[in-house]
């Protein structure tokens, strides 16, 4: 399993890499289709235009996600590898996991700050009455919040059952 878990964790890095640089490649159609999806009804019939440099903005504002996820697969990454060697509850796979609890955790509050800028960046260049502050927290933030409170959790009792173990293992 850690096999096929490190094959789809290097496949989300590739993912997480290309996807931002598309915003580069894509068409005015297709941002505008991006857009439309969080705008209000008057932008999304309205025919705006994405400039390159819109677009390398965009950019910019996406490398801080870009990082973070980048940072959270190569957590999983490790994490998967020591339980590949059979290191299960070790303090390495503890110490990833509660890394990895926070990235969830940093995520649930960079993603909406990111989407916020991004929104105020691609549509800076529209006429008056067509720019756009949109703030949105989804169900996804949420679960990436939850998520992350559960990873911080699940490693807790792991480092609390290590010590314990330790503990016991001085009485015997």
């Amino acid at each position: 399993m850690s096999l096929w878990m490190r094959a789809l964790i290097a496949f989300g890095a590739i993912f997480v890499l290309a996807a931002p640089f598309a915003l580069l490649l894509a068409s005015d159609d297709a941002v505008q289709g991006y857009v439309a999806n969080f705008a209000e009804e008057s932008l999304r019939s309205a025919a705006v235009s994405f400039p390159p440099i819109l677009r390398w903005w965009a950019l910019a504002l996406a490398l801080p996600n870009v990082a973070l996820g980048l940072f959270a697969l190569w957590q999983a990454w490790h994490l998967f590898g020591a339980y590949g060697r059979g290191v299960v509850f070790g303090p390495q796979a503890s110490a990833r996991l509660r890394t990895l609890g926070r990235c969830f955790i940093g995520a649930a509050v960079l993603r909406p700050a990111t989407h916020t800028a991004l929104m105020l960046v691609l549509t800076w260049h529209n006429p008056p009455g067509k720019r756009q502050l949109v703030v949105t927290f989804s169900s996804d933030d949420y679960l990436c919040l939850l998520f992350g409170g559960l990873l911080l959790a699940v490693s807790w009792a792991m480092a609390e059952a290590r010590r314990l173990e330790q503990e016991n293992a001085g009485f015997v």
